[in-house]
């Protein structure tokens, strides 16, 4: 038979309000975690663009420098060919 419901627990042991209330906490330890869950994940995405973007600017910086060094590679070689025909005409 069933357990009669005492004044201490109107509802008995096993009532389904208990069962209720304690699938209700359960649900919202869930959805606090989902929300956790998407907060960091939204905070994870912005920094992954932030990081983008300096990536970005870097490889900007990189070439540009590439580029320079490309250039003045060039006003090198062309400089050394320059002297190079000075002096066989000085000698």
């Amino acid at each position: 038979m069933g357990a009669l419901p005492s004044s201490d627990d109107p509802y008995g042991p096993s009532s389904d309000r208990t069962r209720l209330l304690a699938g209700t906490a359960l649900l919202e330890d869930g959805s606090r975690g989902l929300m956790d869950s998407q907060r960091i994940a939204l905070e994870t995405e912005e920094q992954g663009a932030d990081i983008l973007r300096s990536l970005r600017g870097q490889r900007e910086q990189i070439q540009n420098a590439r580029d320079m060094l490309s250039r003045a590679d060039t006003s090198i070689d062309r400089a050394s060919g320059t002297l190079k025909k000075m002096i066989r005409r000085w000698i």
